[in-house]
């Protein structure tokens, strides 16, 4: 299992204190950086979308391959470091950290067990 801490800063936004993995502090800046508290709904549009095979945000760049969803750093050479997940992974990690933003614990630990992301909230 793979895990990444994000802790609550002021302004309705959270920043990466640790990862156990080069992939999930990927998914940790990505939620951080380009989805914040704002843009869940955006990301779930366009992962739903079959008309857009990319996206990107100040951070990361988004690509769809086949069911799956990948997650790069927006600066990054074919060859470097990415998290890439189903979908419906992909769905769910938006469904659930809109439920984080509208509780803003002062610490949230994601796991990734395989294609399942979960999210544990710490006041």
């Amino acid at each position: 299992m793979k895990e990444v801490i994000l802790i609550y800063k002021l302004a309705n936004n959270f920043v990466c204190k640790e990862s156990s993995s080069y992939q999930m502090s990927i998914l940790a800046e990505f939620l951080t950086n380009d989805v914040k508290c704002s843009n869940y709904d955006f990301y779930k549009v366009w992962a739903n979308n079959d008309q857009y095979d990319s996206s990107g945000g100040d951070y990361s760049s988004l690509e769809k391959r086949g069911d799956n969803i990948i997650i790069m750093e927006d600066w990054a050479e074919e060859e470097d470091p990415f998290i890439e997940m189903p979908k419906i992974s992909f769905i769910h990690i938006l469904d659930e950290w809109g439920r984080i933003c509208k509780d803003r614990p002062k610490e949230v630990l994601i796991t990734r067990d395989g294609d399942n992301f979960i999210f544990e909230k710490k006041s």
